[in-house]
């Protein structure tokens, strides 16, 4: 995502005086794709981006020249290689929960394609997680899609994609055979979730999960998948969606609705970057990019 991009969406917000940063405003951290792998190089390289994102506490944001305060960290999936003990061991460790690890903020997660089975110990993970959690929140029968409110802001976490049933059509579908390509009812939680939670009130609403809707993240779902997630969300204020998978930092818009590819934290062996929101109650937002050390 190039820079332009991200000055240019504040620039627009601040000039115009749509955006105001005030006290009913949100600010976040949106991460994915941590991918650890149970060695040290990973280790290493996802403790120097915590540490980055530790130390915005208090300093100032380059939008409007006010101290940050995050409220959460959002991670959108593959937390895990292959969702083997070690490596969420890993990721526990570093990301805690509820502030009590390395990541000194609370933080939210989906589960990515990388993060194993449906009776896998992720997802069963999520859901002693999801009990755990210091927000309230809202979450399906399965105790793993959930939602929260931040101020006036309706967030909801879809794991790895708004569905219900694997569709078989899709372009990739004939080369995998496990479960871990199951989004288990995310689609149906989501209109129970915004039926009940936002209604008619017009409330701002952010969406999470991990497979968007890039050239890549198409593979992976279908047209008629993506359809059905538009007909439940086409009457509601979707101010973004937010989404993994792809490696890459990027925005671009699917039916009208600002879509953000957010990156990883690693590239190899190499930091990688993260975004920063911030939102205020009307639901106009200001993002930037983050790589180690340095603003985008």
């Amino acid at each position: 995502m190039s820079r332009i991009s991200n000055c240019l969406i504040c620039i627009a917000f601040l000039l115009t005086g749509l955006f105001t940063s005030c006290s009913d405003s949100v600010t976040f951290i949106v991460v994915s794709d941590p991918h650890f792998k149970g060695d040290d190089t990973t280790r290493m390289v996802n403790h120097m981006m915590v540490e980055d994102m530790n130390s915005l506490k208090g300093t100032i944001a380059p939008w409007n020249n006010k101290a940050l305060k995050p409220a959460f960290v959002w991670m959108l999936g593959d937390m895990t290689d292959n969702g083997e003990q070690e490596q969420w061991d890993d990721y526990e460790n570093t990301y805690g929960l509820n502030g009590e690890k390395l990541l000194q903020y609370p933080v939210m997660e989906c589960f990515g394609n990388h993060d194993g089975n449906v009776d896998g110990l992720v997802r069963a993970a999520l859901k002693e997680r999801n009990k755990n959690r210091k927000t309230k929140i809202t979450t399906d029968s399965l105790g793993l899609h959930y939602s929260w409110d931040q101020g006036n802001i309706h967030f909801v976490n879809l794991n790895l994609y708004p569905g219900d049933d694997w569709d078989p059509a899709c372009a990739w579908c004939h080369y995998f055979k496990e479960s871990f390509r199951e989004p288990q009812h995310s689609l149906a939680f989501l209109k129970k979730d915004l039926k009940e939670k936002v209604g008619r009130s017009g409330r701002p609403v952010v969406l999470g999960f991990h497979i968007g809707f890039d050239d890549f993240s198409q593979l992976w779902w279908t047209d008629a998948d993506r359809e059905k997630l538009y007909e439940v969300i086409k009457e509601y204020n979707i101010i973004a969606i937010f989404q993994g998978h792809n490696h890459a930092a990027a925005p671009y818009t699917w039916k009208g609705i600002d879509i953000w590819a957010v990156g990883s934290p690693r590239h190899d062996d190499k930091t990688g970057e993260y975004m920063v929101v911030e939102i205020d109650a009307k639901g106009n937002y200001c993002i930037h990019e983050r790589h180690y050390g340095e603003w985008e």
